[in-house]
């Protein structure tokens, strides 16, 4: 049996897609309706086929969105404190560290600089973040993920970029993993490689105008968790509507740290794609709100017209009352002139609709977890602020911000760090570690558990034994580094190794025998010689 193309296969899933498309849709329309067009579906090259974008008549939904994908954005991947921790698995740590010395001073010291040497790795990779530009792509990813509950991320060379879900297409096995994926898209001829353009019928880039349009391109997913030579693997190309490949575009990658990452925000059991964050009442109470304004907004206009009729057999004509200016006295029997509608009315039903609005608005605002106080107004924002609006996410919206770092963040900072592998930018210390694991979530965010309870351990021993007493049973080096290591600091950069203090010391008592303040003889037993 021949294979399919990727048109065709895409064509395969587009009914199905488009079941939660027409979702997306009705969500995009009462939040942010740029993020799903009308005329998305039609998937037209034509010209003057383009988006349409339909008027809304309240902000409360795309304020509430703009505001909570922002918070995504900040507690997934915050600005000056690491996203990630490294650890690597404690029985070949110990194996390795018990292979290198017997002394178990030098065992410590050995332990602490594998510690350091995973923490610079850890703020490398926070910096790698910012080579990719992922905090400028991401809010609008975001925004596609909580509307339409489905978005495609790629990790691109130099940058992040994102794939909305009317441009995908999607097949799951039955352990609910995706093993292919579709994307569709539309490029001019003359940016395709040279061999593939050369070759490209004219009547697949002639519109019916006769005039040169845009082509469609379809880049084919494929992930192969079973290959037997190559480990799970993920395979790419790119092929044009009539099955051409373009030259070029075919990659690999290992399934652990593929640039492909498909991030469902609900997926539930038998169905392809996932639900988004407004399915249910969110969406009704949206709705309301569109409706209630709406009707307010056109009736106000309405309301607020003075409508007057006239009498045609009392003399007075209509025209001579419009044509009338403001003042001026017209000759007319009484009653002829009378006023259409009743304002007072309108007036009336306006202040009942008011209250309406105000507890539909308070309700779109609890059901989005506005987070906005939690984070204090700062340049800079607190590892502590950060937990804290991660937190306010977990708890608020069922988990939302752990199932954010497991689909979207760790994906992204995976590829991250296969791409570092691959230019040998890991440091010398782990590249013999074959257990090197990377931890997301609450517990990596600037490490700042384990400094929390290293500041508590050493103000209860300073509290309970007095400063002298708790440093003649402590080692400061060793507080410090760990402390440095707990913030995501440089410890070897600010704390003198034992060496330097032991050769300062050294040099400390040669100038003090030099001054004779130390007698540079050793003291001697009591029972020795006279």
């Amino acid at each position: 049996m021949k294979e399919k193309t990727a048109k065709q296969r895409y064509e395969d899933g587009k009914s199905d897609r488009n079941i939660y498309l027409r979702r997306a849709q009705a969500a995009s329309n009462v939040t942010d309706p740029t993020l799903i067009p009308q005329a998305a579906r039609a998937e037209s090259i034509e010209p003057g086929q383009r988006s349409d974008i339909p008027e809304i008549y309240q902000g409360t939904g795309g304020e509430n969105l703009a505001l909570l994908a922002s918070k995504l954005v900040q507690v997934l991947f915050p600005i000056n404190e690491n996203n990630v921790r490294f650890s690597v698995d404690e029985s070949e740590l110990t194996r390795f560290i018990e292979e290198q010395t017997a002394d178990k001073e030098q065992q410590k010291i050995l332990r602490q600089q594998i510690e350091t040497a995973l923490v610079k790795f850890e703020t490398a990779m926070s910096k790698e973040v910012e080579n990719y530009q992922v905090r400028e792509v991401l809010p609008e990813a975001l925004m596609h993920y909580l509307v339409s509950g489905n978005v495609v991320l790629r990790l691109l060379p130099e940058k992040l970029t994102f794939y909305p879900l009317y441009k995908v297409v999607w097949f799951k096995d039955l352990s609910h993993n995706i093993r292919e994926l579709i994307i569709r898209e539309v490029m001019w001829p003359d940016l395709l490689p040279e061999g593939t353009k050369s070759g490209l019928p004219e009547n697949l880039y002639t519109g019916s105008d006769g005039k040169t349009h845009e082509v469609e391109v379809f880049t084919h997913v494929k992930w192969y968790p079973q290959e037997q030579t190559l480990g799970a693997q993920v395979q790419w190309h790119q092929e044009l509507a009539n099955g051409t490949r373009i030259e070029g575009s075919a990659g690999s990658s290992p399934m652990q740290g593929c640039p492909w990452v498909a991030a469902p925000f609900r997926a539930l059991v038998g169905e392809n794609f996932a639900r988004g964050f407004y399915e249910g009442g969110l969406l009704g109470d949206l709705l309301s709100l569109e409706e209630i304004t709406r009707a307010l907004v056109e009736g106000t206009t309405q309301g607020l017209k003075r409508l007057f009729g006239v009498d045609p057999m009392g003399g007075l004509t209509p025209a001579d009352v419009q044509e009338a200016p403001s003042g001026a006295v017209l000759p007319c029997k009484k009653d002829q002139v009378f006023e259409i509608g009743d304002p007072g009315r309108w007036s009336a039903a306006v202040g009942n609709m008011f209250p309406v609005i105000q507890n539909t608005q308070l309700q779109v605002q609890r059901q989005h977890s506005n987070v906005a106080a939690i984070q204090r107004d700062s340049e800079r924002t607190t590892a502590t602020e950060i937990r804290e609006m991660a937190q306010a996410l977990d708890e608020n919206k069922g988990g939302m911000y752990s199932h954010a770092v497991q689909v979207i963040a760790m994906p992204i900072m995976q590829a991250i760090m296969l791409n570092m592998e691959r230019d040998n930018q890991l440091p010398s210390d782990l590249s013999t570690f074959t257990t090197l694991q990377m931890v997301g979530g609450l517990d990596a965010i600037g490490r700042a558990r384990e400094f929390n309870n290293l500041t508590a351990w050493t103000q209860f021993g300073i509290t309970t034994y007095g400063p002298e007493a708790f440093s003649a049973y402590t080692n400061p080096t060793d507080v410090l580094t760990t402390a440095a290591n707990s913030v995501s600091v440089d410890a070897n950069m600010h704390i003198k190794s034992r060496e330097q203090l032991e050769a300062e010391q050294a040099a400390q008592r040669e100038q003090a025998i030099a001054q004779g303040i130390v007698d540079r003889q050793l003291p001697q037993a009591n029972n020795a010689p006279r």
